[in-house]
């Protein structure tokens, strides 16, 4: 969205100028869709939220809000489940007492839908990350019984990579 600057000179209005708007801290192009979210501050009225718009070419296509105070760390266009539909993943940084953690919404062709995720099995400082259409919860640090696991979600639940230790991916620095 683009604030409008107003230019008057001895009370007559000369211009309306729209400022550039700030870039989206997160902007994934997926075939004709341009995919742009944004963390917004509170407004006094809905608090702060996650705002996300979907373009095409001819313009707006649809757009979500939800409440967040989460900052956006990253965000990644990805098949989690291998089904026709593509999931919009955006990867959350901690905010006070609020762990990071992941929004999921799947497209439906019109729409981005909210998909929920299952509680990891551990509490802990997790970043999460999307590697060849996998969600991952990576640890930021050791947990108190030594390296932290790694967790995918996979078929709706988290869990430790099969055959592995959960140590598959390496922590990662908060």
């Amino acid at each position: 969205m683009s604030a409008i600057q107003y230019v008057a000179y001895a009370g007559c209005l000369l211009a309306a100028v729209a400022e550039a708007a700030d870039p989206a801290p997160c902007a994934i192009t997926a075939g004709e869709l341009r995919i742009e979210a944004r963390s917004a501050p509170d407004d006094g009225e809905w608090g702060p939220t996650l705002d996300i718009e979907v373009r095409d070419a001819l313009g707006p296509v649809t757009r979500l809000t939800a409440p967040e105070t989460r900052p956006i760390e990253a965000c990644w266009w990805a098949n989690l489940d291998a089904d026709p539909a593509a999931e919009f993943v955006i990867g959350l940084g901690a905010a006070g007492e609020n762990p990071g953690g992941a929004r999921v919404y799947e497209w439906d062709g019109s729409h981005l839908v909210p998909t929920p995720l299952a509680a990891l099995p551990e509490a802990g400082a997790f970043r999460f990350v999307v590697r060849g259409d996998r969600l991952w919860a990576v640890p930021t640090g050791a947990s108190q019984a030594g390296v932290a696991p790694s967790y995918r979600f996979d078929a709706g639940a988290w869990a430790a990579p099969a055959g592995e230790d959960g140590r598959a991916m390496p922590p990662v620095k908060p």
